[in-house]
C-alpha cells in the first residue's frame, strides 16, 4: 500500500499541515484533529498513515534530516576551513526552516536529539573512514556524540536567541569548528 500513489501523497500532506501547523502551534499543543483539518481528512485516514501523533512527529523530523544536503557530509576532511563551511551550510537549512527547528526545541523533545545523533552517526560511520583517526571504535563514537549533542544543544540556544542579539551564523560556525577539531 505504501508504494500507491495515493498513499504517498496523502502522507506528504499530512506532513505539509503539520509543518504549516508548526508555524504557529507549539508541538505539544497539536492534536490529531488538527492535522485531519489541515489536510482535509478524516481521522481513520490519517491513522491509516500513523500510529499516534508522535509516530507523525518522528518520521517528519527523519524526514527534515533527509532534506538536509547530505552531500555536505562527503569527503570530509578534518580542516577547520572545510568544518566552517559544512556547519553553515547546515545552519543556512536551520535557518530556512528556523520557525520548524524552534517548535522542535521549544517541545524539548529529547526524541529529536536522538534522531539527529543516530542519523549522523549512521553517516559518519558509513560513509567516511573518520574512525582511523581514533584509537579505537568506542573512542569515535564517543566523540561524535559528544559533539553531536554539543552542537545541537548549542544549535537550540542560538536559535532561542533573539535574532537582534544572535551572533552570526559565521562566528557560531568558526567556534564550532574550532571546538570540533580532534585530529
Amino acid at each position: 500500500m505504501e508504494n500507491d500513489i495515493r498513499y504517498t501523497v496523502t502522507n506528504e500532506i499530512i506532513k505539509k499541515s503539520l509543518k504549516n501547523i508548526m508555524e504557529n502551534k507549539p508541538i505539544n499543543k497539536i492534536k490529531i484533529i488538527d492535522i485531519c483539518k489541515e489536510a482535509n481528512i478524516s481521522r481513520t485516514t490519517f491513522y491509516n498513515h500513523y500510529v499516534d501523533i508522535y509516530d507523525l512527529i518522528e518520521d517528519f523530523e527523519k524526514d527534515i534530516l533527509n532534506d538536509l544536503d547530505i552531500n555536505n557530509f562527503q569527503n570530509i576532511d578534518n580542516s577547520e576551513k572545510h568544518l566552517i563551511k559544512l556547519l553553515e551550510n547546515v545552519l543556512d537549512y536551520v535557518l530556512a526552516n528556523e520557525n520548524m527547528y524552534i517548535r522542535f526545541f521549544e517541545a524539548n523533545n529529547m526524541t529529536f536529539y536522538n534522531i539527529v545523533l543516530d542519523f549522523c552517526m549512521e553517516k559518519i560511520f558509513r560513509d567516511f573512514s573518520t574512525t582511523k583517526n581514533f584509537a579505537s571504535e568506542s573512542e569515535a563514537i564517543f566523540y561524535f556524540r559528544y559533539h553531536s549533542f554539543g552542537f545541537l544543544s548549542t544549535l537550540e540556544d542560538w536559535l532561542m536567541t533573539s535574532p537582534k542579539i544572535r551572533i552570526s551564523k559565521r562566528e557560531l560556525a568558526t567556534y564550532m569548528a574550532r571546538n570540533m577539531k580532534k585530529y
